[in-house]
């Protein structure tokens, strides 16, 4: 079954959570793209993906968010891009019996040369058989315009394409300029709090299942230095169970989640395997 049916058969379906702030934690908070990880220690990062896994996540993504804004920011060439994509699709197809995605993050910056950032990802990304595409925290229409026009010239048959706006004021109008029939599922993510997640569900409408992936908050640093999130588990859970009821049909985690809260929330609901 693929994942266009499932889903019509089968919501909501679980995600899996946060990579970056999770390595963040476990690296002892050593700061470097969570992508150099893949190189670095790729068995801590198959073993978060099987985490997750055994938490009960349905859907998993590539470990590749921050390589859109450092391959713009440091001039990558498509080699390096595509070595990238390479290692993340190796430790990410390890593991079995879940939906995989490639995942892309926001350029943030120099968005003239942003289309051709995406272009390269994407192409990556087919070329590890990886056709479904989660793109996330887009900031503006204009990044959202520069990845739609690479999405329009490669896009396939066999393409699937997920969507999400930073959850703020603007998400709603961020994502009103992508054509649904190109869509599989559009959304939100991130966020400062989890209840502006309710707020925007409240006014958005959309032909597609709609997708939610709250972080934990804003994070303040304790005596330790560690890095706090405000909001524990089992809170978010609770917001999540309401997203569910407002309409959502995907459920995953942003930045703070980890596989524990994952299992939280899949112990709070019933949910079927792939």
């Amino acid at each position: 079954m693929n994942l266009k049916d499932y889903l019509a058969a089968s919501p909501p379906i679980l995600m899996d959570g946060a990579f970056g702030s999770l390595l963040h934690l476990k690296k002892g908070g050593e700061v470097r793209p969570s992508f150099e990880w893949n190189t670095l220690d790729p068995e801590l990062v198959s073993t978060m993906h099987a985490q997750y896994k055994k938490a009960g996540a349905q859907i998993m993504q590539s470990n590749t968010f921050a390589l859109s804004s450092w391959a713009i920011n440091h001039n990558w060439t498509t080699q390096q891009i595509s070595k990238e994509i390479h290692l993340a699709a190796n430790i990410l197809k390890k593991i079995k019996g879940v939906f995989f995605a490639g995942n892309i993050g926001p350029c943030n910056t120099n968005l003239q040369k942003a289309s051709d950032i995406y272009a390269q990802q994407l192409e990556s990304f087919y070329e590890e058989e990886l056709f479904l595409i989660i793109v996330e925290t887009m900031q503006t229409q204009k990044e959202v315009e520069a990845f739609l026009k690479a999405y329009e010239k490669l896009k396939t048959d066999s393409s699937q394409l997920i969507m999400m706006a930073n959850a703020r004021t603007t998400a709603i109008q961020i994502l009103s300029i992508i054509p649904e029939s190109w869509i599989l599922s559009l959304g939100f993510n991130c966020g400062n709090h989890p209840q502006i997640f309710l707020n925007l569900l409240e006014q958005f409408k959309s032909t597609k299942p709609i997708i939610v992936k709250p972080s934990r908050g804003i994070p303040q640093k304790n005596e330790k230095g560690e890095l706090v999130y405000p909001i524990s588990d089992k809170e978010w859970v609770l917001y999540v169970e309401k997203l569910i009821k407002f309409g959502a049909k995907l459920v995953g985690g942003c930045c703070g989640t980890t596989p524990e809260t994952i299992k939280k929330l899949k112990d709070a609901l019933t949910l079927p395997s792939p």
